[in-house]
């Protein structure tokens, strides 16, 4: 074999080892909404499913694959769950919650008044902050296109949630 083959071999394969192109096996730094899988308490770990992600001109976009991924908690994260009296919504509001009641709730089990959906944020490849989605959707239209994503997955979510 010529040693230019051989070279283009080795690229070609290095390229499909690194994930060139799919999931590399991380999630990168940024907001991202999705699917909070399970959480790992004595590891201090999140598996998390992205759907969506914020880009820079403050639109969530669609993110393909959907894969789980697997990513530890920084130091003192930031970690809010929703919490709706009687299962109402507009009477609800967000809270701080500690590891094990973040844990308890996204592997409880989700009832109708319970939207699934997750926001989480990485910096320096840790989760910085979780928050659970409040199920509030009274926007503006404007607001409403930049959230499409988003909305679109949490609906996605909930039908999911009343089939099983």
């Amino acid at each position: 074999m010529s040693s230019s083959r051989r070279i283009g071999l080795t690229l070609v394969a290095a390229a499909l080892l690194s994930g060139c192109g799919g999931n590399s096996g991380a999630l990168g730094d940024g907001q991202w909404f999705g699917k909070l899988v399970s959480v790992d308490v004595s590891n201090r770990r999140l598996e998390f499913a992205p759907v969506c992600r914020l880009m820079r001109a403050g639109r969530w976009t669609a993110q393909r694959g959907h894969a789980a991924f697997a990513v530890g908690l920084a130091a003192h994260p930031s970690l809010e769950i929703y919490y709706r009296p009687g299962g109402k919504v507009s009477a609800g509001h967000a809270q701080y919650a500690d590891l094990g009641q973040l844990a308890r709730i996204a592997a409880g089990g989700r009832l109708p008044d319970f939207p699934p959906g997750w926001f989480i944020a990485v910096r320096g490849g840790r989760v910085a902050a979780v928050a659970e989605d409040s199920g509030l959707r009274e926007f503006s239209p404007a607001v409403k296109r930049k959230l499409a994503c988003v909305l679109s997955a949490a609906r996605r979510f909930s039908t999911l949630q009343k089939h099983k």
